[in-house]
């Protein structure tokens, strides 16, 4: 299952750089390139905290999988 995980993950991954330099002008690709793919990881990870307090406080913080 891992084996299966970590290959869709390099099939996500894989073609993002090129995708990514591709959007922009060779002048200044490395630059924006990079502050398009950390300004995306900031606000996708900045978000993780928020939705994890939220279903803290609706749901708890028992897990179902110890009884």
């Amino acid at each position: 299952m891992m084996t299966l995980g970590l290959a869709l993950m390099g099939m996500t991954y894989g073609p993002l750089g090129t995708i990514i330099s591709e959007l922009f002008p060779t002048p200044v690709r490395y630059t924006g390139s990079s502050l398009a793919f950390s300004t995306a990881g900031i606000l996708g990870a900045s978000l993780a905290p928020y939705i994890a307090t939220w279903l803290a406080k609706n749901y708890g913080l028992h897990t179902s999988a110890i009884t």
